[in-house]
Order: structure tokens, then sequence, then C-alpha cells
């Protein structure tokens, strides 16, 4: 959960020379708590789970434990990259199921493996722009209930079957059906207009900048050697 703590800057220079910002008073964003519901190897403990069940679970353990009255909460943001179709914005389904009012909005982002900081910087632009005193935001992913679906051409056939007034007609989309119903659409790691993996993009982008695999583990372990605390 984000909150602000009010503080006072110094002025700012414009960007003219001749023109000064005047004081302002601007909210210090801090961290208050957090919580997680802990990892599962897909298909196991969660598997007959929905992903909105268990962001449910993490906003209401997060408000109970931070004893966080709903009229100071102002938003909920939450980060998500395989949408279940019923669940789509999660954020709201998960809010409300864990007992938040209606009158709290939310919403849900996605952004691949870093929807989660997304909704976390979101939720500090919303309070850095005075829109908001307190707002909760994280995400959730869950594998064990991919959303499968038929391909197009059979939906496209079974959306038919209502434009299908008589027998024969009936029959040529049935067939149509029938012969798509096995070949079914899976979620894939691709991106839709490039087709490439992170992967993929991460090796053109540290090839661009001329950056080696071995500089990027050392830069990995500088930091690890840095962060005793657990922070990183």
């Amino acid at each position: 959960m984000l909150r602000a703590v009010n503080s006072t800057i110094a002025p700012v220079r414009a960007a003219s020379a001749t023109a000064a910002a005047t004081k302002r008073s601007i909210p210090n964003i801090v961290l208050v708590d957090a919580v997680r519901t802990p990892f599962a190897v897909s298909g196991t403990l969660y598997k007959d789970l929905m992903a909105v069940d268990l962001q449910k679970e993490a906003i209401k353990a997060l408000i109970e434990r931070t004893n966080l009255p709903h009229e100071h909460l102002d938003h909920i943001v939450c980060g998500t990259v395989i949408q279940e179709p019923r669940t789509s914005n999660i954020a709201r389904e998960a809010s409300l199921l864990a007992g938040v009012p209606d009158k709290i909005p939310a919403h849900t982002v996605t952004l691949a493996c870093i929807s989660s900081n997304v909704a976390m910087t979101q939720g500090m632009g919303m309070i850095a722009t005075g829109n908001a005193n307190a707002v909760i935001a994280g995400g959730v992913e869950l594998l064990s209930d991919l959303p499968i679906r038929y391909n197009k051409n059979a939906r496209s056939a079974l959306l038919g079957f209502a434009k299908a007034k008589d027998v024969p007609s009936k029959l040529k989309v049935g067939t149509e059906f029938v012969k798509n119903a096995l070949f079914p659409e899976l979620p894939v790691v691709t991106e839709f207009s490039s087709g490439e993996t992170m992967g993929h993009s991460g090796d053109r982008l540290a090839a661009a900048f001329n950056v080696s695999r071995r500089a990027v583990l050392k830069r990995t372990v500088l930091l690890r050697d840095s962060s005793d605390s657990g922070q990183f």
C-alpha cells in the first residue's frame, strides 16, 4: 500500500531565468506495508481457484494488516498479464470480493512481466498529483486456469448458428464448427505485433547497446552484494 506524507520542498527554477517557482507542498510517497500469497507450481495448490481469488486474499489481508479504514482508501490498481475474460478488470472484482465498498474505484493494467510495477507507479502518480492519498497497488497471475478458447473459425461458426434459418444452413455451420473444434487457441508468450518473446527482444536490445551477458551478470552480482537487507 502506498500513502502520502506531506513535505515541503525548496523553490525550483523555471525554464526562464527570470521566473522562479514559489514554495509548494508535495506529498512524500511511502510504502506502508505489503503482503503476498505464497508461490505455488501451476496445477497444484491453486488449481481449483481463479486469479481473482488470489488477488482478493492479498487485498483483504493488506487492509486487515494495516488497519486501513475504507474511507481512507482512494484507489486500487492491479497488474496482470493473462486475462480471465470473466474478470477482465480483476482489480475491481477482487476489491469487491475483499469487501471494499463499490464507491472506491479500481482498474487493471498490463505490461508483460512488469505489470505489477506499472500498477505501483500509477498509484504513485495519483498520489503525486494530489488525486489520491492512499492507494493499494499490486498484481496477480494464475497459470493453473488458462483462458483456452475455440479458434476464430470455430467461434465464427458458433455465432453463425443464430443466422442459420434452415436445416442445410445449420448443417453447413455445424460442419465448420466440428472441423475446428479440436484446434483451440492457447495463450502465447510472443508479442502480437512483433512475434517476438521477451528473450528475443532482450537480446536485440543488448546487441544494439553492445551489452554483453557477462556485463549483465557482473552488474547483478554487484547489486546483490550491496543488498544485505534483502531489498533487492
